[in-house]
């Protein structure tokens, strides 16, 4: 059987004389390549580890980015809820406390009194309240306190305030003025939360 070898040239052969065409490992021409070899690979390898760099501060821009805008979008929210629980809160302060006051003074007269009778125990207790306030304010202490106590009106006292005298000893109470401070700080809160809001 005869083979096609002798039909094709043979490269790995050397041709006779080409000794000269040969390049020398160690030659100028060696060197120039090898260095522009490294060159192309270092610049290649920076070109990468600039664009890995590249892409990590764009993703951590993109990300910082939605985090804020994440915050702001939660921050919206809680200002709409909080801005929309105004007229609840309103309501609550302005028909709820009151009631809630008018009902609760009886029960602050006696948290008063109880301290006062025992420093002033031979004394009478006499107990001012404002008109509208006497038929709730008896119906709750009368009974606790029968045989030491006087309950008079005092028309110069609104219905959430009650005076204590215990002896030289007198105390105010005033759910009033502590509803009107509940009312302020309300106040004060949902117009930072609204200023907040509108600021951004």
């Amino acid at each position: 059987m005869m083979t096609l070898s002798h039909r094709f040239p043979d490269f790995g052969r050397d041709a006779p004389g080409d000794e000269q065409t040969k390049v020398d490992e160690d030659g100028p021409l060696q060197n120039h390549l090898r260095e522009a070899y490294d060159a192309g690979y270092s610049a290649g390898q920076a070109d990468a580890v600039q664009a890995q760099a590249d892409d990590r501060m764009s993703l951590s821009a993109e990300l910082a980015q939605n985090l804020q805008d994440m915050a702001f979008t939660y921050r919206d929210a809680v200002a709409d809820v909080v801005l929309n629980l105004r007229p609840l809160m309103q309501q609550i302060v302005g028909k709820l406390l009151p009631a809630v006051a008018r009902h609760g003074l009886g029960g602050q007269i006696l948290e008063q009194v109880g301290p006062l009778i025992q420093c002033h125990a031979d004394a009478g207790v006499i107990i001012r309240v404002a008109p509208e306030s006497h038929d709730i304010v008896a119906a709750l202490i009368t009974p606790a306190l029968p045989d030491v106590l006087s309950l008079t009106t005092d028309a110069t006292l609104a219905s959430g305030q009650a005076r204590i005298q215990v002896g030289p000893a007198e105390r105010d109470i005033n759910l009033d003025a502590l509803i009107t401070d509940v009312s302020n700080a309300m106040t004060a809160y949902f117009h930072h939360v609204e200023q907040e809001h509108s600021n951004g």
